[in-house]
């Protein structure tokens, strides 16, 4: 673990993770610290990069999504170019929510989650894919259930 950070430090991170909007005086009173003190941790959490964002996790069915998976892709040219026009194709893609290189046995691959309204809108990124240059569809995973939610980092 990161030398940068003590039992103070992680103990604001772990309930953070649990509920990014506690108030910091609620924080405060269950460390037996004060406000002063978690607002200027958190600040420095921030400022080191340790909190790269506070986001809100929603529930799909209320936004009309009811499709979702992950589409494993093989890229064949690892150049930096190519990686950047893949990135910047990618980001383009409405519905696709992340792309992550994976170890598997071809110089790169790429498992790309997606969220959609339908199956046939995963169907067509699915296809938008497999008609980039250099780029193989290997595999696709529609999520059926949620089993756990993210429950964040165990440290």
């Amino acid at each position: 673990m990161n030398k940068k950070l003590d039992a103070i430090d992680i103990a604001i991170l772990r309930i953070l993770q649990l509920n990014a909007t506690v108030p910091y005086k609620y924080i405060a009173e269950i460390l037996n610290k004060s406000e002063a003190t978690i607002s200027a941790r958190i600040k420095r959490l921030n400022d080191l990069k340790v909190i790269r964002s506070i986001t809100a996790q929603l529930d799909p069915s209320w936004l009309g999504i009811d499709t979702i998976g992950s589409i494993h892709l093989e890229v064949e040219s690892q150049s930096d170019e190519a990686m950047q026009q893949l990135r910047t194709v990618l980001n383009g893609i409405q519905g696709i929510c992340s792309c992550t290189r994976i170890s598997i046995n071809v110089p790169i691959g790429l498992k790309v989650d997606i969220a959609v309204d339908h199956l046939k809108s995963f169907d067509g990124i699915k296809d938008t894919l497999a008609s980039i240059p250099n780029v193989m569809v290997t595999r696709q995973y529609l999520e059926l259930e949620k089993i756990i939610l993210d429950k964040g980092f165990y440290f």
